[in-house]
Order: structure tokens, then sequence, then C-alpha cells
């Protein structure tokens, strides 16, 4: 089986921070079913089937993410939901398998996004968490980071442009 940071890095989540704590642990808000769907990343090569996202809902507070969809070997399975956090809106997702099956309890990490949904457009951005500091390592020290630092202008990477398919 593929180590998660490896695959993290090879796949998904280029550029972006793992965290071993969520910063909010459980879903406690409603997702929004226009994220839901079968995406195709916006590049320049649009036959490139690795690009694909599909985002299922899996209750009305979570959904359940794959990527990519065509690349059983590579493709990775996330839940995602959405959480409040210093006043704004963003969605955790954690790795929760890949298409070797799932991935033991530690190394079930999590990673923060933007993700908006407008038309038949997705756009994703991952948070870049170097500006949060080592020493946020658990959900309270991890909220109260993020909260000194969300307004740095480049706290969130640039982001991935996703066009629905279905």
């Amino acid at each position: 089986m593929k180590t998660t940071a490896g695959a993290c890095l090879a796949i998904f989540l280029l550029g972006s921070c793992v965290f071993d704590q969520p910063f909010e642990p459980e879903a406690r808000l409603s997702i929004d079913p226009a994220i839901a769907g079968l995406w195709r990343q916006d590049m320049k090569d649009p036959e490139r089937e690795s690009n694909r996202l599909l985002v299922l809902p899996h209750s009305d507070r979570e959904w359940l993410v794959q990527y990519p969809v065509a690349e059983a070997d590579k493709t990775m399975f996330f839940r995602a939901y959405p959480i409040e956090l210093a006043g704004g809106r963003y969605v955790q997702i954690q790795l929760i398998g890949t298409g070797d099956g799932p991935v033991k309890p530690a190394d079930r990490k999590y990673h923060l996004l933007k993700m908006n949904a407008v038309g038949d457009t997705l756009e994703i951005m991952t948070l870049n968490a170097e500006n949060l500091g080592k020493a946020a390592n658990d959900t309270q020290t991890l909220g109260e980071a993020f909260a000194r630092v969300k307004d740095e202008p480049e706290l969130f990477g640039g982001a991935l442009r996703f066009n629905r398919q279905q």
C-alpha cells in the first residue's frame, strides 16, 4: 500500500498541509448540494481522465469525495464536510481510503479547503498552513492559529477549477 503522504503529494493536495487533528471534529453544518457531482479539472488537456473529481452527498452534513476517478490504483477517498472557522465557511476533508482499501486510522489525515460551486464551475483552494506554526497540533490551537492569520493574502493556494460533467 502506498504511504498516505506520498499519495497525497502525487495525487490531489499538492502543496497543502496535512493535519493530524481536525479543525472541527464533527460535521455540524449542512452541505451545499451544488458541490455534488462529477467534475473535470479545467486543464489544457481535456482528455485526461485522471483529473476528474466525484463528490457525492453521504448525508445532509457530509460528502464522499473520490479523486481521481479514472485511475483505481491512484484514487483516494475522502470524508468531507463544511465547517465554520473564524467567521468563514470552509470544507474539511479527511482521507479515509485509497484504491487499495481503507487507510489505517493513524493515516486518516485532514486538510482544509475553500470550495465554491458557481453554476457549472467548482473552485477549490487548499490551505497553505506554514503560517499556522508547528505548535498548532490540536483542534483548539489550530482554530486559534487560523483566526490569527485568516486575512493573510496567501493563506490559501491558487485555485483549481473543475467543470461540471454530470
